[in-house]
């Protein structure tokens, strides 16, 4: 579903942008036409009436601005998010398209969900089902939530903006998965740590970071590293240093 400009206008006006400048973006759109190319040919031009140019330093600006929106209409009508402090609640975690609605219950998230459904759905917008999951924590609550009648997928784990959360709760999915990715670094030049001559003037730089140490899920594990750390380590310094 596109987005509607003329909406999209009277958002800036709402926000607080002048009208003059509101006036030099429309102008900017108005009467854009386009060309497609299909097999190896170009087709007629075209008028596109909705949405943002692509690759435009603008367009970012606008879409946050209309999610901005979306998300302060859904969530001004009641307390559905998570008891953050004592007197503040965490509904939403944004990040550009990617929304992460929270709340304490299943009644909740599903109210919370229809009510960003309909705001959506007024600038033009629509929430893709196909990409929408649900993640549980600590509920015995199955029931499901849903978008226009059809059931959002239920997760145990789930990688958003790369970090892994899962229905435990915690970082150990995540700190596992690190230590995963660290490792398979950490082999890709097998060659070199398996070589039993040194290597002067290595084409690349080893460097040494604390991160190293703090990968560990208790305090214990800060103050004494595995030896698979420490193996990895020496095999490091042998390789720079001799």
């Amino acid at each position: 579903m596109p987005l509607y400009r003329t909406t999209l206008w009277k958002l800036l006006r709402l926000y607080g942008v002048p009208q003059k400048i509101v006036n030099i973006m429309q102008n900017s759109y108005d009467g854009l036409h386009c060309k497609i190319l299909r097999g190896g040919q170009l087709t007629k031009s075209f008028e596109v009436k909705t949405s943002f140019r692509q690759g435009c330093l603008l367009s970012a600006f606008l879409f946050l601005l209309v999610i901005d929106w979306i998300m302060k209409t859904s969530t001004s009508q009641g307390k559905n998010g998570i008891q953050w402090i004592p007197r503040m609640q965490l509904d939403d975690l944004d990040f550009a398209d990617n929304l992460a609605l929270l709340s304490q219950t299943q009644q909740q998230m599903q109210e919370k969900t229809n009510s960003v459904a309909a705001a959506s759905a007024a600038v033009g917008l629509n929430m893709h089902k196909g990409k929408s999951r649900i993640l549980r924590y600590n509920t015995a609550c199955t029931n499901p939530v849903k978008i226009d009648g059809e059931n959002l997928e239920d997760l145990k784990t789930f990688a958003y903006l790369r970090s892994i959360i899962d229905e435990k709760g915690g970082s150990h999915a995540e700190v596992k998965a690190r230590i995963g990715k660290a490792r398979a670094a950490y082999l890709k030049p097998k060659y070199i740590w398996n070589s039993k001559q040194p290597i002067p003037r290595l084409g690349f730089s080893i460097q040494m970071s604390r991160q190293f140490y703090c990968m560990g899920r208790k305090p214990r594990e800060l103050r004494k590293p595995s030896s698979r750390k420490y193996r990895c380590l020496l095999t490091v310094v042998y390789t720079k240093y001799f």
